[in-house]
């Protein structure tokens, strides 16, 4: 609905970070960079630093790989420069990503503080809760203000493929929370 709110251009990113290393004074910057453990974590992180170091002269990005709950320590205490996270929403509604965001969020643990963002959403889940329209309006905004901050650069949407024999139905879907329902699944004869 907000359109592309994240456009590569890797030209303007070098002309920005130029200008940042001048007005730092410098012409090196090292970020620590907090990713996951997993084979598919550190294959997408190795990337993910390649690019950086590739298109950002003098950048260097130490990758540091640890397991799950070190991860989560590490991010509740602000021990990174930059992360690779994910999260997948609980309930079909944009409250689910957006309410994530907000100073007050238990969930928040990147310092990010923004009182337009705070406004717009706490709007929505409270005097907007019943204007649909006007509520759905506010989450936009407040997402476009998320992307303008770069609080955070979504990289992906998670996807499967599932092979099914025929036989099985009344398997359900979902498009949130839990995967999949088996409440009302049967083998076909």
């Amino acid at each position: 609905m907000n359109g592309d709110l994240i456009v590569e251009d890797k030209e303007a990113a070098k002309e920005y970070w130029a200008t940042a290393l001048e007005e730092l004074g410098t012409d090196t910057v090292e970020l620590g960079y907090l990713g996951g453990d997993s084979e598919v974590a550190q294959e997408m992180d190795a990337y993910i630093k390649n690019q950086l170091e590739g298109n950002l002269e003098g950048l260097t990005v130490e990758v540091t790989s640890v397991p799950f709950e070190e991860r989560i320590s590490r991010d509740e205490n602000s021990e990174y420069d930059i992360q690779n996270s994910g999260w997948g929403p609980d309930y079909l509604d944009p409250s689910t990503w957006l309410n994530m965001w907000t100073s007050d969020s238990p969930y928040m643990t990147m310092n990010y503080n923004n009182e337009e963002y705070d406004t717009l959403v706490h709007e929505a889940n409270n005097e907007l809760i019943t204007d649909l329209t006007a509520r759905y309006e506010n989450f936009l905004e407040a997402e476009k203000v998320l992307m303008e901050d770069a609080a955070i650069a979504p990289l992906y949407q998670r996807s499967r493929a599932y092979l099914w024999r025929p036989s099985v139905k009344g398997v359900i879907s979902n498009p949130m929370g839990a995967d999949f329902t088996y409440k009302y699944a049967y083998i076909e004869e």
